[in-house]
């Protein structure tokens, strides 16, 4: 029960699926005139949110930035808030790139959940490749 907490009933399935169908909406902006292109809709751009005129080898087109949803980085309001943020030190001159890792995530489900970083997965490709020991406290 979601107001006492209490426990109602129990649901077992072989299955659950969760779908999610965000999509950017820049379509009618006018990138192609300004020679960018998108990735399905997705504007590429650099760790400085600075936008790029293609994915790969793209270079940076001056004075346009792309934070959120928009860039597929990260598709959360903490993730576009702290780019946001990111982009307004690089514009004022203050070197800035937004740690994607750091940026918390929820799962708003019953109870709710929430992470921070890289998965422990990650953490085990991320420890080999680069030479240290994973340990757990």
């Amino acid at each position: 029960d979601a107001k006492t907490k209490d426990h109602v009933e129990t649901l077992e399935v072989d299955a659950a699926m969760v779908a999610t169908g965000r999509v950017p909406a820049t379509s009618d902006m006018g990138l192609e005139d300004m020679g960018i292109e998108t990735n399905r809709g997705f504007i590429a751009v650099n760790e400085k949110m600075q936008v790029l005129t293609k994915v790969e080898g793209g270079e940076i087109v001056p004075n346009v930035w792309c934070i959120g949803d928009a860039n597929g980085k990260m598709m959360l309001a903490h993730a576009a808030s702290a780019q946001g943020i990111s982009v307004i030190e690089n514009i004022c001159g203050r070197e800035h790139v937004v740690d994607h890792d750091a940026v918390p995530a929820a799962c708003f489900t019953h109870p709710e959940i929430a992470m921070v970083g890289p998965t422990e997965e990650q953490c085990r490709e991320k420890a080999e490749k680069e030479g240290w020991e994973l340990g757990k406290s």
